[in-house]
């Protein structure tokens, strides 16, 4: 493989990466389950399609975040930068989005699974929140590459 196709490939899959965690928590959050909940006039129907949605999501997202990391650590590699505050706000930022992936798929995920019926309303507004705070998070966070690209790396 060429020297100039490993990073431009590296690159491609960590903008992707990023691109499709960003998309895909934001339509779940902001245009899925508000437009779903109002199809669905029970409750209970509507957590069935969500659940028929998302089942076996779990490791593609877990994949996704480790591929995401993965090309972040190689082209930290690839262009020799040194740890700095913006690198360290990236890391940090995954660190909190992957921390409430896991609190909301190992977590809040079960308990939703079994919340009885008059429940359901606050379940939906827990994991809408978490899902609002972990599209803005990954946004920072592809701001913060963005700019930390142009002040460090790009000629």
């Amino acid at each position: 493989m060429s020297a100039s196709l490993w990073p431009a490939l590296v690159s491609f899959v960590h903008l992707l990466g990023g691109g499709i965690w960003i998309g895909a928590v934001g339509f779940n959050v902001f245009v899925l389950h508000p437009r779903a909940a109002r199809f669905f006039a029970e409750p209970g129907r509507f957590e069935d399609f969500v659940f028929t949605v998302v089942s076996g999501m779990r490791w593609w997202v877990v994949a996704g975040i480790v591929s995401l990391a993965g090309a972040g650590l190689e082209l930290m590699r690839l262009h020799r930068l040194e740890l700095d505050l913006v690198l360290i706000a990236k890391l940090g930022l995954l660190l909190v989005t992957t921390a409430m992936f896991g609190v909301l798929s190992w977590r809040m995920w079960p308990a939703r699974v079994v919340a009885a019926p008059h429940e359901l309303a606050a379940v939906h507004r827990r994991f809408s929140r978490i899902g609002a705070v972990m599209v803005a998070c990954n946004l920072a966070n592809a701001m913060l590459g963005v700019w930390h690209h142009v002040l460090r790396v790009a000629p």
